[in-house]
């Protein structure tokens, strides 16, 4: 294999390989193009410069629009920029999306699986007033400069606008050269002056780089890997110099005052520069110039093919009329092996490997010398990277057939074992923290003195040629290398080949791979089949039939989401497509907000109700009701008390014309057979919101609950009520404490006292209405309540009228109780009478009230009647009140002598206890009140 020796390059003790990875069938001239490639072998964005002059007839030639290509010429799409402002930039994000920059300030940053509906967004009014001078456009961030010299930082990712502070340019100076990066998480900005002065600008302030003295910079670049920075002057110079500008590390003289076209970096070790028009033995063509450590350099002509240069991590793509090619630093695994005179181990071991199979008996001799100098672990791994740094699927194959016939022939596990440490340029592979799913050593292993399995890396290295060999093939063009896909990782690599729209690849990928995002993909795919114009059944047929194969027929589809192709066809217009998807995926969370999205309520709220999640279905209901066709309508009262009073009033006010009953309707169709939605929907609204809650039971034919809401709102009206007076009643101290918090409302909103007969109007109005649906509804025990709760309320305000006390807001006992006490009894027989209270409890309330204000002789008169309660209570109320001597008369009376004893002991009457409990014969009982009289 010496050819492939003889087609590098050397610059000092570095060799380069500069070969052709796609023969290009565009045909374009790109010297009237101005164009941008996004990084790892990804696409290449042209458009037409405005400042040239066209006279072919080509449909690209034309218009000012944007055309995208991949690297091996296939067209992916155009954007259309006919009706946009002039472009002044473009670029690409590390996901491979577009940015393009427009003179007013506008930018466009288009995906590449849906290039017609990019994010849009501004620099703001400054740059549209000010206008754009110069730009710059990285991965992360746009950078202008306006025409008075005001910095304006977009950051893509924050979508935010930096302003930096206005540099101080003198007159007539123009900028020759513009470079913006971040280090550090630090902004940098270098700008090169038509004055032979270089800025570098940060948050910080400004500083002058005085590196290039009496020289104007007319371009600049960074590395890759950010260490480095160079740049041309105007005498031809070139400079490389670290990245803060401290050192000159290489100053080359091209000896031509030619500008170079172009100025990049080759990798992170060597700097490309495009010269147009260069004299080659009388003619003139054009040049590409490499220069490299100790003002090494190498020519490469190109006659006069036009070229645009992209810079790699590793290396560099260069585009031309009618190829694009790749060039890069020859790993020293490819160099040991290819290098003309090597007797490299890997080197036979390559050699005998082409020979082997032709059952040469030179070749077994030659691996088994390998074998005897314990050099087969070493060259069975140079053999194995290099086919992976190899574009050439013949030599790929020729290197990975010697690796499998050299690791054959490491029988023992200490054959097969290679410490990594001896190996620089597989170092990378296991720095990377990208690499969550390829990895060329055992999982637990993360040291590089670890012993790492041949075996293992053979079969690791084969996938990831396998992969990328696949990616590189010209309908999909992608010539990613080695470096490159370790360096992005295959996650990355997948969402790339899915925003190309290689959904098949993608998903063998994947599959070959044994990876995770194959639910991933499958989605992606789904997605853009929803945009076509296919007809629904045969999108979700093919949907189905591809998750069937895939995933099983029976299988539980957890893992597939069809929430996000839901998400797509209902954004796409295709509600009934939407709907068909939905009903497939699991997770009520995902399933039933989208569903409301589409205002499919009902189904949205049995998924919700199905999947017993409280709060999903207290959601799906607020949401509901939130909109207005499903918003009860509040339904004003009518002037006349007493037509509200009648029920059958209540139904001719929901009549079919009323657009208040329709809305209802809707409500009530939609809680149909779901009576836990309902009970969850009462719960709320008789905490939130009770004139709905009563429309809702209405509707629902649940009157007596509408009566029971009627009874809460009496007692929110009785809560407003100041009894500031029956404060001070010894009979009322139980409504101390919410008294005082009530008078506490009242003084913060006065606006709330309302008079006492305000208030029992009002409370007699809501207690009639209850009662009418009440009766409406035959609840007859709840009627009766109610009226009896509203002869209350009448007698109460009788009594408050002839006494001048409160009694508004006591209970029925606590009215006769009241009145006994202020000699009111005549009128208390005549309230129980009427107020059917029974003779024995109204008697109990007797006696309490007239021994509670010690009118014994009242109580002595009652005792001589019949008493329904016998006289025992009469002895109580009177030992209750510490009348214990009023008590003895009453205690006599009793029947039961045991009973006597105990009464009698509690009046402390010892001797009398002592008696009545004697005629008991209970030794136990005397020795008890003998023990009691004793204390």
């Amino acid at each position: 294999m010496t050819e492939k020796f003889f087609s590098w390059s050397k610059l000092q003790e570095d060799y380069y390989t500069k070969f052709e990875l796609y023969n290009l069938e565009w045909d374009l001239d790109l010297d009237i193009f101005i164009a941008e490639a996004a990084p790892n072998g990804g696409p290449i964005a042209i458009y037409r410069s405005p400042t040239k002059i066209v006279i072919q007839d080509r449909e690209i030639y034309k218009g000012s629009n944007v055309h995208i290509f991949t690297s091996s010429g296939k067209r992916i799409g155009q954007i259309d920029c006919s009706k946009k402002p002039h472009i002044v930039k473009m670029g690409w994000t590390h996901d491979s999306r577009l940015i393009i920059l427009f003179e007013d300030g506008e930018i466009f940053i288009h995906p590449l699986d849906n290039l017609f509906e990019p994010e849009i967004h501004n620099f703001g009014e400054l740059c549209q007033q000010e206008g754009i001078l110069e730009s710059y456009i990285t991965p992360n961030n746009i950078v202008v400069i306006t025409f008075k010299f005001n910095i304006l930082i977009f950051e893509i990712e924050d979508d935010q606008v930096t302003r930096l502070k206005e540099i101080k340019v003198p007159a007539n100076t123009a900028i020759t050269s513009l470079l913006f990066y971040e280090l550090n998480y630090e902004i940098n900005l270098v700008i090169g002056l038509s004055n032979e002065k270089v800025l570098q600008i940060t948050r910080k302030g400004t500083k002058e780089i005085k590196l290039f003295d009496s020289q104007v910079v007319v371009k600049m670049d960074l590395s890759p890997n950010q260490k480095f920075f160079s740049c041309i002057t105007n005498t031809g110079l070139v400079y490389v110099t670290t990245e803060n500008f401290s050192n000159v590390l290489l100053q080359f003289d091209m000896k031509s005052s030619v500008i170079p076209e172009q100025l990049k970096w080759c990798g992170s070790d060597t700097i490309l520069l495009y010269l147009k028009d260069i004299e080659k033995d009388g003619d003139v063509e054009n040049l590409l110039l490499m220069i490299g450590r100790g003002n090494s350099f190498v020519n490469y002509y190109y006659g006069e093919e036009h070229l645009f240069i992209t810079t790699e991590t590793d290396g560099a793509r260069i585009f031309s009329r009618n190829s694009c090619e790749f060039v890069s630093q020859v790993k020293p695994c490819r160099i040991s092996i290819f290098k003309l005179g090597s007797v490299s181990p890997e080197t036979i071991l390559f050699e005998s490997g082409n020979t082997f199979l032709e059952k040469n008996s030179k070749a077994d001799l030659k691996i088994r010398k390998i074998m005897e100098d314990n050099q087969m672990h070493h060259a069975v791994t140079q053999c194995i990277f290099a086919a992976g740094f190899e574009f050439d699927t013949n030599i790929q194959r020729k290197l990975l057939r010697a690796a499998s016939i050299g690791k054959s022939y490491c029988k023992t596990v200490e054959d097969s074992i290679l410490n990594l440490n001896k190996f620089e340029e597989i170092k990378p592979i296991y720095c990377d923290p990208n690499l969550s799913h390829i990895h060329l050593h055992e999982p637990e292993s993360t040291n590089f003195n670890h012993p790492l399995s041949i075996h293992n890396i053979f079969g690791q290295m084969s996938k990831l040629i396998r992969i990328l060999n696949t990616i590189r093939d010209p309908d999909i063009g992608i010539p990613m290398t080695l470096p490159q896909f370790l360096h992005i990782g295959i996650d990355s690599l997948i969402e790339v080949l899915l925003k190309n729209k290689q959904y098949l690849i993608s998903f063998e990928i994947c599959k070959f791979m044994n990876l995770k995002q194959k639910n991933h993909v499958l989605i992606s795919w789904a997605c853009a089949l929803i945009k076509s114009t296919r007809h629904d059944d045969d999108i979700y047929d093919m949907i189905q039939k591809k998750i069937d194969i895939e995933l099983g027929k029976n299988q539980i589809r957890r893992s597939i989401s069809y929430y996000e192709m839901a998400n797509q066809a209902s954004s796409a217009g295709r509600k009934n497509l939407a709907i068909r998807l939905l009903e497939n995926e699991l997770k009520p969370s995902k399933q039933v907000p989208l569903f409301l999205r589409m205002n499919e309520n009902q189904t949205a709220l049995n998924k919700a109700i199905e999947s017993g999640d409280t709060s999903l279905v207290y959601s799906v209901l607020l949401k509901i009701l939130s909109r207005k066709k499903y918003r009860l309508h509040q339904r004003k009262k009518s002037n006349s008390q007493t037509e509200n009073l009648k029920f059958e009033n209540l139904q001719k006010s929901m009549s079919e014309n009323d657009i208040g009953f329709q809305q209802d309707l809707k409500l009530f169709k939609l809680l149909r057979g779901k009576p836990s939605a309902i009970d969850l929907l009462i719960g709320y609204w008789r905490e939130q919101d009770h004139a709905s809650l009563s429309i809702l039971l209405r509707g629902l034919g649940l009157f007596s609950d509408v009566g029971l809401l009627k009874i809460l709102e009496n007692f929110s009206i009785t809560k407003t009520l100041s009894t500031s007076d029956n404060l001070n009643d010894p009979h009322l101290k139980r409504l101390e404490e919410i008294e005082k918090s009530l008078d506490q409302l009242s003084v913060q909103n006065p606006e709330n006292r309302l008079t006492d007969r305000d208030v029992v109007d009002k409370k007699i109005l809501v207690l009639k209405e209850a009662s009418t649906i009440f009766s409406a509804a035959k609840d007859s025990f709840h009627d009766k309540a109610t009226n009896q709760q509203i002869k209350l309320l009448q007698k109460q305000l009788e009594c408050e009228k002839i006494t001048s006390q409160k009694f508004v807001g006591l209970s029925c006992s606590q009215t006769l109780f009241k009145l006994v006490t202020l000699n009111q009894t005549k009128r208390a027989d005549k309230y129980r009478k009427e107020l059917k209270i029974s003779e024995s409890k109204y008697w109990w309330i007797k006696i309490r009230a007239l021994a509670h204000v010690k009118r014994f002789n009242e109580l002595e008169t009652l005792a001589r009647s019949k008493s329904p309660i016998g006289y025992e209570p009469f002895a109580l109320v009177c030992i209750e009140n510490d009348a214990f001597n009023q008590a003895s008369p009453f205690i006599e009376k009793i029947s039961n002598s045991r009973r006597k004893a105990e009464l009698y002991l509690k009046t402390g009457n010892y001797t009398r206890a002592i008696a009545n409990a004697k005629q008991l014969n209970d030794p136990k009982f005397i020795d008890l009140i003998i023990s009691k009289k004793r204390k």
